[in-house]
């Protein structure tokens, strides 16, 4: 009977340390699996914050290049009439279009071809092509210019604008441009403000070859209607005539007169 107790009390004692001997195995491994797991989720947590920083700096770079960009742009958004003179022509080089005689540009020597537009229920269009790449435009009301038509490169806007300017460079300049495509008459009639000139049956949009018109509308100040003596509409416009993507006339108009 003793044999047997003894024998009992060793088998489990035997059992017991071996089942301490597998909990200690386990929690081992446990405590390693969580080591790792931990290790991995640090691992993780760390790239993803590094490529959060790299995306917030990107994000950061591209607002700051944004407000750069709108910056240059508001510097041009408007067109004044000192960037609408001609500087490679006298007279007009400081007197605006509007204000400017068309006695004090052509002379009895000038060469230049006069034609006339269709007549309307207050007058008709005076066409004067100078040989020199210019073209001056009067209505038959008086002898202020009502238009100018630069038809060469070898004239400019004062603020760079030109024939043989590409679109790109045009772009490039920040001015608010509107593009229209070369389509029908009433699209044509509204871009300029149902310009009179634009419209008569002599008008460059009538005899020139273009793909897209580039518009661009402004207006003087009472600073410049006093500087540059402005006595008619003080509403002008510029447009472009673009053809393979090159400007290959430049319009000055006075949108809402005629």
């Amino acid at each position: 009977m003793k044999r047997v107790l003894i024998g009992l009390i060793f088998s489990c004692m035997f059992i017991s340390a071996c089942s301490k001997n597998m909990d200690v195995e386990n929690n081992s491994g446990i405590s390693s699996d969580s080591a790792e797991s931990v290790e991995e989720s640090v691992s993780i947590n760390k790239d993803l914050g590094v490529k959060q920083l790299e995306n917030e700096k990107i994000e950061t770079a591209h607002v700051d290049g944004q407000s750069a960009n709108q910056e240059n742009m508001e510097t041009k958004q408007k067109i004044t009439i000192s960037d609408i003179l001609i500087p490679e022509k006298p007279y007009l080089d400081e007197v605006p279009f509007m204000s400017a005689d068309i006695g004090h540009i052509l002379t009895d020597d000038s060469a230049y071809e006069k034609i006339e537009g269709q007549d309307g229920a207050n007058g008709h269009y005076n066409y004067y092509l100078e040989n020199t790449g210019i073209e001056y435009v009067t209505h038959s009301s008086g002898d202020v210019l009502a238009g100018l038509i630069l038809n060469s490169s070898d004239y400019s806007l004062a603020n760079g604008i030109r024939v043989g300017m590409t679109e790109s460079d045009l772009l490039k300049t920040g001015y608010p441009f509107v593009k229209y495509n070369n389509g029908t008459s009433s699209e044509v009639e509204t871009i300029a403000l149902d310009s009179g000139l634009l419209r008569d049956d002599k008008s460059p949009l009538i005899r020139a070859d273009y793909d897209n018109i580039y518009v661009y509308v402004g207006s003087a100040s009472e600073e410049e209607v006093k500087k540059y003596d402005i006595t008619g509409t003080i509403c002008y416009s510029i447009v472009l005539l673009m053809k393979d993507h090159v400007i290959n006339k430049v319009i000055l108009d006075l949108p809402t007169a005629g």
